[in-house]
C-alpha cells in the first residue's frame, strides 16, 4: 500500500509540472506564432485559435473534471462513490508512475464501483411498488 501512495504522489508531481510546461510551450508557440506573422495569412487565425484553446484545456480541464466527477460520483453513489473516484483517481495517477499496484488497485476500484451501483439500484428498486398486470 505504501508503494502505492508513493507512485500516486510521483504521478501527482509529474502532472504538476506537466501542466505548467504544457502551458508555457502553448503559450510560448502561440506568442512566437503572432511574431512571426503579425499581418496574418490563410491560417493564422486558426492557429493561434488553437493554441489559445490549448492553454485554455491545459488551465481549466483538470479542474473542471474532477469536480464534475466529484458531483457525478456523490450524486450516484453518495460518499461511498465519492471514496471510490478518488481511489481510482489515486490509483490513475499512480499508473503515471509505472506502477503495477496501481493498475491492480485502479481496476480493483473500478470493479467495485459497478458492484456498488448495482446494489445501489437494487436497493432503490426494492422501495417501488409492484407492478400490477392489467
Amino acid at each position: 500500500m505504501l508503494f502505492l501512495i508513493k507512485s500516486a504522489f510521483t504521478g501527482a508531481v509529474a502532472t504538476i509540472v506537466l501542466i505548467p510546461a504544457f502551458l508555457k510551450i502553448f503559450g510560448e508557440l502561440r506568442s512566437v506564432h503572432q511574431t512571426l506573422s503579425p499581418e496574418g495569412g490563410v491560417y493564422s487565425q486558426e492557429l493561434s485559435t488553437i493554441f489559445l484553446a490549448g492553454e485554455l484545456a491545459f488551465a481549466i480541464l483538470p479542474i473542471a473534471s474532477t469536480l464534475g466527477a466529484v458531483t457525478v460520483a456523490y450524486v450516484n453513489l453518495g460518499a461511498t462513490g465519492v471514496v471510490l473516484y478518488l481511489l481510482i483517481s489515486s490509483a490513475a495517477t499512480g499508473m503515471l508512475a509505472g506502477s503495477t499496484a496501481a493498475v491492480v488497485t485502479f481496476m480493483l476500484g473500478a470493479v467495485a464501483m459497478v458492484i456498488v451501483r448495482a446494489f445501489k439500484s437494487r436497493s432503490r428498486h426494492k422501495h417501488r411498488p409492484p407492478i400490477r398486470p392489467r
